[in-house]
């Protein structure tokens, strides 16, 4: 669906960023920076898009979106949290 409106695409990315950015401020990991997360988030988004015609609605679209974008940017707090378990453990 987001393939086929490049347009309709751009202005999701943008309607998101501010959102994005806010979410990365507050996602206060302390070990990863914010500009990290905002990328991830983006990351998270984009890939999201890619699956939205399989949503009827737009608030579940909405919820998918966001969804996406909070997993991509927990997922590296998640990794570093990990190393520093199995580095403790050495």
């Amino acid at each position: 669906m987001m393939e086929k409106k490049p347009q309709a695409r751009e202005r999701l990315i943008e309607w998101y960023l501010p959102l994005i950015c806010q979410m990365a401020d507050e996602y206060d990991g302390g070990e990863i920076p914010a500009e990290d997360l905002i990328q991830e988030g983006n990351i998270g988004l984009l890939l999201a898009m890619d699956t939205l015609d399989t949503f009827d609605s737009p608030a579940a679209c909405q919820a998918h979106l966001l969804n996406c974008v909070n997993q991509a940017m927990e997922m590296p707090s998640t990794q570093m949290r990990r190393r520093k378990r199995v580095m403790r453990g050495l």
